[in-house]
């Protein structure tokens, strides 16, 4: 398995080419620790699979297999 960091959001999170969204180990500006984990998403009602990935205070939501083919 391949895992690549996510264009726009290098540094915060990261997908693999079977489609699983990672976010990166990375420290807080106040000092703790967030370890990489795994986030799960949820699906729209056409069966396709998102995941909302957050940046500087904002939401929005990202159709896995979109991020994925641009990641590879």
């Amino acid at each position: 398995m391949r895992v690549l960091p996510i264009k726009g959001y290098e540094g915060l999170y990261e997908v693999s080419d079977t489609g699983e969204v990672y976010t990166c180990d990375r420290v807080l500006g106040c000092g703790r620790h967030l370890k990489r984990k795994q986030i799960f998403g949820g699906t729209y009602s056409n069966e396709y699979k998102f995941v909302c990935l957050r940046k500087d205070g904002k939401n929005k939501n990202h159709l896995i297999h979109r991020l994925v083919a641009i990641a590879f």
